[in-house]
């Protein structure tokens, strides 16, 4: 065991080296030549993965994504895939809306529905199709009732070309399950494409502007794409091996790869910065900046991977995709920011230290003017109390609202805002029979039992409250079929309440619906998501505390992140409830939120944290220290908190609820991690803990000092003094 751990810590060590030796850094005679191998091997990268990944962007959107595989709404839903197999249960239809221009009877108005019947029908697979009025007469409702046996795929793919062959008729609306999920999957790859068409060129106008200078606009945006596209890649592996993914777990690659990238892209080029100024040599400086940052790069990695791993013990096929794609995007930022940075700053030599406004901050000459981040972490240190009193007070009010939210699963009405689907929703509702849009239980009774109990269980499910009909029970090899009409709306919380009250009836009864697999899945989300963000929390306090040393600077980074993730639901609630006048938020979008903003927050604390602590190590006092901590690295935080914002707040404006809450929600805690908590917050908790800021346990340091061991004598570890 002990030659294996070896071994392995030995290949860590000296594969970096070995590979940095294979492609000197402007060293030797043909220095024009290695320029050009790096430049080959830069944009070989970069297009082998864009078209390895580029593929994965045609993932599908399905109804099983959100589907809590091990629940009995799954069970319930394979027995009414059955039923449908058999004939004995319709399937969900799909609706088109004809809007008449004239009388219903006219020849013209007969003419046009005719003519979208032929269209439905044509559709493969499809079976009885059948038209009706709506009491004003301005519409004409066209379903066609799929044949059964169909696979959800399948039954996707033809409502998507219904969808794109009756977008050729003029006003023609397609609505029904199968047309909304297929919707909402053609929206989500819009968002995608449009975040990327918009966000880089946003990104490289900001990063422009902080550079001062083109080139180095160029290192994290390249970075950006590798590891956007090589996540894409893997997921795509993935997937063709049979793990189920989704088109919207892609939706935070873009943010996540751009932010991180651009994160350590910075933190590289500040202390390239720091090590130019003292030699003067780039290539020496370089890889002295390289030693430097690479613990801090891969324990952030590290940490967002691990932190996010939880997500996939989840049995629901979206968190598990979210939580493998955007730990694969972290990595993959940090393997770019780690072999692939140093070579593109390879090539631009001695101009990396003159190009652009953030020189101006890392250069030795900044130590004596006043910044940001200088100025307010300085009025903090002197007065910590007030400042920690004020800013907490801060926070909590920014929390208060959480007292207020309402969390409710979301239905398939709410998914997509202002889609076709919705509106024909609000159409059928309104001018035909409501029946049309109110939930559809189907409920299977298994077990022993004969006619009489068969005819109790009817009775009981009629007498439910929220059941406006129970149609006669149908028998299917041992199973009773039995279809009941509610009176609440699809997915609306009354009729999750109506599901919930029907499962209570029998331990044997089945009930397969949108609103009991809603149910099913806030309830599984509830049940794990505690045990999920108690690890994801130990795993971010272990990895920060193998990186910093101390114990109780880790501790405190989670309690802030923690402070963050609160104020941010504060706000959210503000926001979407009290100003849109949403109902509630649902329990998987606010456990997904949380789940991505506690590492990324948590990242930028590893970063100020570590510069502190690296100049506590050198011997500086405890209040210079946290000043030139926050100095270095506030410019990072800040830049790349902006960049971070530029990159998601695209998402703000899409019609997908799911996106737009994640959207606006990382948007409002990384504004509100980069400014109260990191400029005002870190140096007065850090000034009031003092030499306590330091403190280890005994045996725990013990612990430390003997795995960091065998990298200290290779020199990974620089200034560390566990």
């Amino acid at each position: 065991m002990d030659a294996a751990s070896r071994l392995v810590r030995t290949l860590i060590r000296e594969l970096p080296k070995a590979l940095f030796r294979a492609i000197p850094l402007n060293r030797g005679r043909n220095r024009h030549f290695q320029a050009v191998v790096k430049v080959v091997l830069i944009v070989g990268i970069l297009i082998a993965v864009i078209l390895l990944g580029s593929p994965a962007l045609g993932l599908k959107v399905s109804g099983d994504d959100t589907l809590d595989s091990t629940s009995e709404s799954s069970k319930a839903f394979l027995l009414l895939a059955s039923a449908e197999r058999r004939g004995l249960a319709e399937p969900s239809p799909t609706a088109a809306l004809v809007r008449l221009r004239s009388s219903p009877l006219s020849q013209a108005s007969q003419s046009r529905v005719q003519r979208v019947m032929s269209i439905v029908g044509a559709s493969p697979k499809m079976g009885t199709v059948a038209s009706s009025n709506s009491r004003e007469g301005d519409w004409a409702l066209v379903v066609g009732v799929p044949q059964g046996g169909q696979s959800s795929s399948a039954r996707l793919a033809n409502a998507a070309d219904l969808r794109d062959r009756l977008s050729r008729v003029d006003e023609v609306l397609v609505g029904g399950q199968d047309a909304a999920i297929s919707e909402l999957g053609i929206q989500v790859r819009e968002d995608v494409r449009s975040g990327e068409l918009i966000s880089f060129p946003l990104l490289f106008l900001v990063l422009v502007w902080a550079f001062r200078g083109f080139l180095l606009a160029w290192v994290p945006l390249i970075g950006g794409a590798i590891s956007f596209f090589g996540a894409l890649w893997i997921v795509r592996l993935l997937h063709d091996a049979g793990l189920q993914f989704s088109l919207l777990a892609t939706v935070p690659l873009v943010g996540v790869s751009l932010g991180l990238s651009v994160d350590y892209a910075l933190l590289l080029i500040g202390r390239y910065r720091e090590e130019f100024a003292r030699d003067r040599r780039p290539a020496a400086a370089l890889g002295a900046a390289r030693r430097f940052v690479a613990p801090t790069i891969a324990t952030s990695a590290a940490a967002i991977a691990l932190a996010l791993a939880p997500l996939t013990l989840m049995p629901i096929p979206l968190f598990k995709a979210v939580g493998i794609a955007t730990g694969i995007c972290a990595l993959f930022a940090g393997a770019t920011a780690l072999f692939v940075t140093p070579l593109m700053l390879g090539l631009f030599g001695e101009r990396i230290s003159s190009t652009g406004a953030l020189s101006r901050i890392f250069s030795p000459r900044s130590r004596r003017r006043g910044h940001f981040w200088r100025v307010v972490p300085a009025f903090a240190i002197r007065r910590p109390g007030l400042v920690m009193a004020l800013t907490v007070g801060a926070l909590l009010a920014l929390a208060a609202p959480i007292s207020q939210m309402r969390i409710g699963g979301i239905s398939s009405t709410q998914v997509l805002e202002n889609s076709e689907a919705q509106h024909v929703y609000s159409i059928l509702r309104r001018e035909f029979d409501p029946t049309l849009t109110q939930e559809r239980f189907e409920l299977f009774l298994k077990g022993p039992g004969g006619r009489t109990r068969l005819d109790e269980i009817v009775s009981a499910v009629g007498k439910a409250k929220g059941i406006e009909e129970v149609r006669p029970a149908v028998s299917m090899s041992g199973t009773w079929n039995i279809e009941a009409i509610g009176t609440g709306t699809v997915g609306s919380l009354a009729s999750q309440a109506t599901a919930k009250e029907l499962r209570s009836i029998s331990d044997h009864l089945y009930v397969a619906s949108a609103a009991s697999a809603i149910v099913d899945r806030e309830g599984t989300v509830k049940r794990v998501s505690p045990r999920m963000m108690s690890f994801a929390g130990l795993a971010l306090f272990i990895l920060a505390f193998g990186l910093l040393g101390s114990f109780l600077v880790p501790a405190k980074l989670v309690l802030l992140t923690l402070l963050t993730i609160l104020s941010t639901l504060g706000v959210m609630v503000v926001v979407f409830q009290w100003h849109q006048g949403i109902t509630g938020f649902g329990a998987s979008e606010i456990v997904l939120l949380v789940a991505l903003v506690m590492p990324l927050v948590m990242d930028y604390g590893l970063f100020v944290a570590s510069r502190i602590t690296e100049a506590h190590r050198k011997g500086a006092k405890d209040a210079v220290a946290i000043t030139e901590g926050l100095a270095t690295t506030g410019p990072v935080v800040s830049t790349a908190g902006t960049v971070f914002c530029v990159a998601v707040a695209i998402y703000a404006s899409s019609d997908v609820t799911l996106v737009q809450h994640l959207a606006v929600g990382l948007v409002i805690a990384v504004l509100i991690d980069t400014t109260l908590v990191r400029a005002l917050l870190v140096p007065a908790a850090m000034t009031l803990m003092g030499r306590w800021n330091w403190w280890t346990p005994r045996h725990v340091s013990a612990l430390r000092r003997w795995c960091v061991r065998g990298s200290r004598r290779q020199g990974n570890h620089p200034d560390v003094d566990p």
